[in-house]
C-alpha cells in the first residue's frame, strides 16, 4: 500500500478480491466488482480502501450515515481532489 499510494497522481487506493474457492457465480462476483474497481474507480469498503490520514482529514473523514460511506468518500475524494 505505501509502495502504491507513494506514487504521482494515487490518492487512494485499496485491494482487488480474490475468492477462494470460487464457483461459476462467485467468479462472476469477483469479475464484476474488480471490473467497477478499476474502470469506475469505486471500490467498496470490504476491499480495504486506503486513504492518506492526511488527506482524510481533509475530507473530513466518513460522513454519519448508515450505509455505503464508503462509496461517499469516493466520490468526495475524486471532485475534491486536485489533477
Amino acid at each position: 500500500m505505501r509502495e502504491t499510494l507513494s506514487q504521482d497522481k494515487v490518492v487512494a487506493a485499496a485491494f482487488r478480491p480474490c475468492i477462494h474457492p470460487s464457483s461459476l457465480p462467485l467468479k462472476i462476483i469477483q469479475a464484476a466488482t474488480n471490473l467497477r474497481a478499476k474502470y469506475l474507480r469505486l471500490p467498496y469498503g470490504d476491499q480495504a480502501l486506503a486513504i492518506p490520514a492526511e488527506l482524510f482529514h481533509q475530507l473530513h473523514g466518513f460522513a454519519e450515515l448508515p450505509i455505503m460511506e464508503d462509496v461517499e468518500i469516493l466520490t468526495r475524494l475524486r471532485f475534491n481532489t486536485p489533477k
